[in-house]
This record gives C-alpha cells, sequence and structure tokens, in this order.
C-alpha cells in the first residue's frame, strides 16, 4: 500500500510572508514526531501557481473529478492538490479574514477536496485567531523568530496533537459526499 501523503500549504501569496517560516516549523515539527503511521509530507506554495481571480468558464464542481480545466494554471494546481490524502493550511489572517489568494485557491477546486481531513493553522499565538490581541502583537514585532520561539515553548504539544487527529482522519474511511 502506497503511503498516504498530506500537503502543508503556504496560504499567503505576498512577496513579503511568514507564512513560509511558519510553514517550515510546522513541517519540521510533524517530521519530529513520533507518530505511528507517519505519511508524507510535502510543502505546497500556492504563489508558485500564480493563480489569478477564478477564470474558468464552468463552476468547479460542475468540473469532472479528472481535472478537464481550461486554462494551464487551473490544470496544474488541480493535479496538484489531486495527489494528496489531507491537507494541512498555514494562513495569515488579513483584515479578520483568511487571505485573497488562499480564498481564491479553494474556490478553484472542488471534487480534489470532497471527504479529505484538513487541519488550520493560523501563525498567531492562538490557532484560529480567536483571540485578536495576538493578531496585534504580532503585527507589533513579535514575527518571525520570536512567534517561533513562542510556539516551540507554549504550542508545540497542541500542534502535534492536531496532527494525529488528522492522520487518525486520513486513514478513516472516506464518505461520498459529493452533491
Amino acid at each position: 500500500m502506497a503511503a498516504k501523503k498530506i500537503a502543508i500549504i503556504v496560504g499567503t501569496t505576498r512577496p513579503l510572508r511568514v507564512g513560509s517560516k511558519v510553514v517550515d516549523f510546522v513541517h519540521k515539527t510533524f517530521l519530529e514526531s513520533k507518530v505511528t503511521l507517519a505519511p508524507e509530507l510535502h510543502i505546497v506554495d500556492i504563489a508558485s501557481f500564480n493563480l489569478p481571480v477564478f477564470d474558468e468558464p464552468a463552476m468547479p464542481a460542475w468540473v469532472p473529478a479528472k481535472a478537464q480545466f481550461n486554462h494551464a494554471h487551473s490544470k496544474a494546481w488541480s493535479a496538484e492538490i489531486a495527489k494528496y490524502d489531507a491537507y494541512v493550511f498555514v494562513s495569515a489572517e488579513y483584515n479578520f479574514g483568511i487571505p485573497g489568494g488562499l480564498k481564491n485557491a479553494i474556490d478553484y477546486l472542488y471534487n480534489e477536496w470532497i471527504g479529505k481531513p484538513v487541519l488550520i493553522i493560523t501563525p498567531e499565538l492562538k490557532f484560529g485567531g480567536e483571540d485578536r490581541e495576538d493578531l496585534y502583537r504580532a503585527v507589533g514585532g513579535v514575527l518571525g523568530e520570536k512567534t517561533l520561539a513562542l510556539w516551540e515553548e507554549t504550542r508545540k504539544e497542541e500542534l502535534v496533537n492536531a496532527y494525529e487527529d488528522l492522520i487518525t482522519l486520513m486513514e478513516a474511511p472516506v464518505e461520498e459526499t459529493r452533491a
């Protein structure tokens, strides 16, 4: 049986971003964890696909699962995402929401995401960005190495537990949920 694959997705596309450093930290933490069924981990950077605002003639749900898109960028994005059994989105919080590039990349596809587990990580000090003070603190200078050091001290165990939960979900039978 082939090893299961997880994509760790860089959810920011801005040239100046912290997301890549956070993804590297998450990737390293997952590799160092002691999970029993260690899947293959792959880093996927949305920015490398240069996706314009969705420009296909049909809604993603209408496109057959075989990547029958019109544009090369859509075909490449579909083929990349279809390879994985689960996803870890590492996303910043822009103006109290997800980055436009990430939202656009998610909206490009439908069949590729169906029935697969997802873990969402934000670089704020609390997962999900529930506490806005964390975002303000990050903007105020606790970026890069300081944030990673704080995660190392306070969130590494939570991150590994979430990773183990994702693997458990990935190993469970997939229910057909297509509309």
